[in-house]
């Protein structure tokens, strides 16, 4: 399983990305106008607040937009072609004046997340590595911190196959988001064994990377502390070469579920 989570105003002096014989590439926003009936004035400022200055194509400014949206509740928010007025280049640039006109739609909240197939640790330490509290505006942006979080979690304690794929579910009678986090928490690694490749970068590296790895050897797996332990073995290459190593994980089958390791020195 792998970490998944959910997303025109014609006027005659206006150009639009559209229009334009040669793509606008980036441009930067000198003022943002956003047109709508029912987005909040808050909500207005913030957005304009976030991307006024910034240098975005058009495409790029609209997709900005609907996140920000997004992660302000607005789950099924639309967003038109920006409009561009005043294009003007510099030795800085382009830059222009942006017009979007915007349905914000309606304002959604966080609902109860929930946890199927998790026995390892507690539901309220799942839960709480999501920063969003249930009440607050539904922000996928969050959502997505909280997965990152929660592979986080479960790599940093030896379950370094976990996966989990998060299932909303919406209750469109009150503008509710819920979520349902399946996960799979794979097993329980350790580390087992050291396979090198390549050209070693200074003598007695080989000799010393293995040796130095049967302290490492049956110990439950960790990104920490695998990145420990290469600093410190590497700390007295030559500039640059500890760079140069590539790591690559392999799944044993063996019965306690081995991790091995290979390094490939380029």
């Amino acid at each position: 399983m792998h970490l998944a989570a959910r997303f025109l105003i014609p006027v005659l002096a206006a150009v639009t990305y559209a229009q334009n014989s040669t793509p606008l590439v980036s441009v930067r926003v000198r003022s943002l106008t956003i047109i709508s009936t029912s987005l909040p004035e808050a909500d207005r400022q913030h957005i304009v607040h976030a991307l006024q200055g910034g240098s975005y194509s058009p495409e790029e400014l609209a997709e900005r937009l609907r996140q920000y949206l997004r992660d302000a509740g607005y789950h099924n928010a639309r967003a038109g072609d920006p409009q561009l007025f005043g294009v003007e280049e510099s030795q800085d640039g382009r830059s222009a004046d942006f017009t979007v006109e915007v349905i914000p739609g309606a304002l959604y909240t966080l609902g109860e997340i929930s946890f199927e197939n998790a026995k390892v640790f507690p539901r309220d330490q799942l839960r709480g590595q999501f920063p969003s509290k249930t009440g607050e505006h539904f922000n996928a942006t969050e959502i997505g911190k909280g997965l990152e979080n929660l592979k986080n979690l479960y790599f940093s304690n030896g379950y370094a196959n976990f996966g989990a794929i998060p299932k909303p579910q919406f209750d469109e009678a009150r503008h509710i988001v819920g979520l349902v986090i399946d996960v799979d928490e794979g097993r329980l690694l350790r580390f087992g064994s050291l396979t090198l490749e390549g050209i070693e970068p200074v003598a007695g590296a080989g000799r010393s990377l293995f040796a130095s790895w049967k302290s490492m050897q049956g110990r439950t797996t960790s990104p920490e502390a695998l990145k420990t332990w290469l600093a410190t073995q590497t700390s007295g290459w030559p500039p640059g070469a500890a760079a140069k190593v590539h790591t690559e994980y392999i799944l044993g089958s063996t019965a306690d579920a081995a991790l091995d390791l290979v390094l490939r020195f380029q």
